[in-house]
């Protein structure tokens, strides 16, 4: 069974989901980049400077929707971790979603 086509639609998937054609090179996904360097790269991962840390999940490859939801709910205090709830206090929703993009266009990491 060749798996190649398979392959192809899984790493199109986010970007599908997402609404199409968007780009690591769109000005969202730029900020979100920014964002994701200076406040969850250190223990999530998804930089090429920063590793995951253990017991911390990779948010790479995850769908925006998801992580914009888990986002919010931090910042409401619905979801409550001091720690994430300190990191998107003071993020607006346009930058939770562009973090969240950031994050969904990554490559998956298995490790």
């Amino acid at each position: 069974m060749n798996m190649k086509p398979q392959l192809l639609w899984m790493g199109l998937l986010p970007v599908l989901a997402y609404g199409g054609g968007t780009t690591t090179d769109d000005p969202s996904v730029q900020r979100g980049r920014k964002l994701a360097e200076t406040r969850c790269a250190v223990c999530h991962g998804g930089h090429r400077r920063y590793k995951r840390v253990q017991n911390y999940p990779s948010l790479n490859g995850q769908k925006a929707n998801y992580l914009e939801k888990q986002l919010l709910e931090y910042k409401s205090g619905k979801r409550d971790n001091a720690v994430m709830r300190s990191l998107v206090i003071n993020l607006s929703d346009q930058d939770i979603k562009d973090v969240s993009l950031w994050y969904s266009l990554q490559p998956l990491v298995n490790k």
